[in-house]
């Protein structure tokens, strides 16, 4: 589609019509820090220096958080880009609990965070560190040294309720050894506490209360615990070749995944996985769009609610952003919306065109014959807004 939609949409009703496709991809770009310059400093965008990033979380506001592991600090990244240190204290690692720079990290890898912004934090070896919003650091869980079992991942579903991954081959999650059977691996599928893992490598939670694993390095498949407490395989990938390091839950229902062979890729419901942006084996810190963009090593990603994508590019020492680049192009040759529609056959009167608020932006009709008569859908804010109302 070309802006000649547009055109027509200015007099108030217009027609999906057939112009030039434009091609699906992720524009990427480098939110915070400078790729290949490692450091410890707070400042603005590419001012600010991480250390082998490995973890980044984001919450409603979108504040940005990070697992700055080689720092042993907990970085905040506010929308506008100012980076400060929220937990911790550059180069001195430990498990001490207090607050901002008198607290102490083992080794932060994983984090999520809840409705009322408190971190949990996966450290390594040491166990779960909560950071509340203010940078008060308590220790939630601490593992046992002796029995060499290390946290690997970590959610926030439904209600706040979260969840662990171990090297144990099991989930805590409302109770210890929420899934999964403690030091047995193995792959199976059935009743959580009947099903088998094989250390799992990170969670991610959808807000119907399904619980997603990645369940690797052996076992190379995402898995979903359901809300009937049956453990289901969700897609295999091992015939894909791709290494995912980190998991979340996008608000399309999707799986999105930070890949260390230098990807960014997205599993269906159905379990097609697609790659969005950088190509597999080719390392690099190029800003761009699909496969033109450039990873190294992405270690983790998390989506917000309106579908960006914030990615932890640990062995550049970034945090990278990813929004989609799917849509009409107005005549100023700016990204604009997509949207839901049907074919005139399909649709009793004209289908009209709102943000989900009641705010009406324009009347849609389709050709039946029009081979983009469906599956179009609203993508970005930025593209709502730039549609001109018309009511």
């Amino acid at each position: 589609l070309d802006g000649r939609a547009l055109r027509l949409a200015l007099v108030g009703l217009f027609f999906c019509t057939v112009g030039r496709p434009l091609s699906a991809g992720w524009r990427i770009t480098t939110l915070a820090g400078s790729p290949g310059q490692s450091g410890a400093s707070d400042g603005i965008g590419s001012l600010a220096r991480f250390n082998w990033p490995q973890g980044v979380t984001v919450d409603s506001l979108g504040f940005v958080y990070v697992a700055d592991s080689g720092n042993w600090t907990i970085r905040k990244i506010s929308p506008t880009g100012v980076v400060t240190t929220l937990a911790g204290t550059p180069g001195e690692s430990g498990t001490q609990d207090g607050s901002g720079s008198q607290a102490r990290f083992r080794y932060p890898t994983k984090l999520a965070i809840t409705s009322a912004g408190n971190l949990y934090v996966v450290d390594s070896d040491y166990g779960i560190r909560k950071v509340t919003r203010e940078g008060v650091v308590k220790t939630a869980l601490e593992l046992n040294p002796i029995l060499l079992i290390r946290a690997t991942g970590v959610t926030v579903g439904m209600s706040d309720q979260s969840y662990f991954s171990f090297t144990d081959h099991t989930i805590h999650g409302p109770t210890p050894i929420w899934a999964g059977k403690w030091l047995r691996p193995g792959y199976r599928d059935g009743l959580r506490w009947e099903a088998e893992f094989d250390e799992p490598a990170d969670l991610a939670a959808d807000d119907t209360g399904k619980v997603f694993v990645l369940d690797g390095p052996r076992n190379h498949r995402i898995r979903v615990i359901g809300t009937n407490d049956m453990v289901t395989t969700l897609m295999d990938y091992a015939p894909s070749g791709h290494a995912p390091e980190g998991i979340d839950m996008g608000p399309d229902g999707n799986v999105y995944a930070a890949d260390q062979r230098h990807i960014i890729w997205m599993g269906s419901p159905e379990g097609i996985v697609t790659t969005l942006a950088g190509v597999r084996d080719a390392s690099g810190a190029q800003d761009g769009t699909g496969s033109d963009a450039r990873f190294n090593g992405p270690s983790d990603i998390a989506v917000d609610r309106m579908g960006n994508l914030y990615i932890a590019d640990t062995f550049n020492h970034a945090i990278r952003k990813g929004v989609p680049d799917v849509g009409l192009r107005g005549f100023d040759g700016t990204e604009v919306i997509t949207f839901a529609c049907r074919p005139v056959s399909q649709v009793p009167s004209p289908l009209r065109i709102a943000d989900g608020k009641g705010t009406v932006y324009g009347v849609i009709l389709v050709p039946t014959n029009s081979p983009y008569a469906s599956k179009f859908r609203i993508q970005t804010a930025e593209g709502v807004r730039a549609l001109r109302r018309l009511q």
